[in-house]
């Protein structure tokens, strides 16, 4: 008798963690879970006005406009595959930390800068609504390279 409720309490928790996974998709097809977020690979290629194309990579949780992105764990690499900008849970910049700041659990907020000429983009923390949780950073990208 033991064996069968031991059977039966092993098949309810691996339907339930079965139940939670995320289920990937393309960024195209814009999937979004109950609170609006995805959780998809995506790699952007974006030219910041330098006349060079740099590669956007890394987990997009939103689009939140053609310019803004939230996104975690997320990288800015030359096409010759130098990281310029590292978003995990600390920003590195060139393989530096900038600042002392706390752990991005929920990711970065990421704005490309709109000015015509500017190689500037703007980065905060987001919560887990993803919304700006910190002050922003101003990173200009032709001083990184």
């Amino acid at each position: 008798m033991r064996h069968i409720y031991f059977t039966i309490i092993l098949f309810s928790f691996n339907s339930i963690s079965f139940s939670q996974q995320i289920v990937s998709t393309n960024y195209d097809n814009n999937y979004s879970s109950a609170n609006g977020t995805s959780n998809t690979a995506f790699t952007m290629n974006y030219d910041f006005n330098n006349g060079t194309i740099e590669v956007f990579k890394g987990t997009m949780l939103k689009k939140i406009n053609q310019n803004i992105f939230w996104v975690k764990n997320a990288q800015i690499v030359t096409q010759d595959n130098k990281v310029l900008v590292e978003l995990s849970r600390k920003l590195l910049v060139n393989g530096i930390s900038l600042i002392a700041q706390v752990s991005a659990d929920y990711g970065y907020i990421v704005e490309f800068a709109k000015n015509k000429g500017s190689n500037e983009i703007i980065v905060a923390i987001a919560n887990s609504k993803g919304e700006r949780d910190s002050d922003e950073l101003v990173l200009n990208l032709d001083d990184l390279k």
